[in-house]
């Protein structure tokens, strides 16, 4: 079995790999520190702790969006993706005439 995946199309899958694993422990942070407070509240301790935890909580919860958002919802060139000279079309019936003015209707 040859592999067909051009360097950018390795690099491109092992950095998404890595954004992932990274996601993952991310969204167990989220979960750790809303135990935390929830423990924390529990036992009523009203020290810096709770302030914290929610500063904590909301800086995760931002880091994670923008990860997320950098990562996944950024266009990413289709040639550093696909090697193929002759790209499919997801949606042929739309790329006629016909088609186009649908889209429009």
């Amino acid at each position: 079995m040859s592999d067909d995946r051009t360097p950018s199309q390795v690099a491109h899958e092992r950095a998404m790999t890595e954004v992932s694993e990274t996601l993952m422990n991310v969204e167990q942070a989220i979960r750790r520190t809303k135990r935390a407070q929830a423990e924390v509240a529990r036992i009523g301790y009203d020290g810096g702790a709770r302030e914290a935890l929610d500063v904590v909580l909301q800086d995760l919860i931002k880091a994670r969006d923008r990860l997320f958002q950098a990562s996944y919802l950024v266009p990413v060139p289709t040639d550093e993706i696909l090697d193929d000279p002759e790209p499919t079309t997801l949606f042929p019936d739309l790329e006629t005439p016909a088609g186009r003015q649908q889209r429009l209707v």
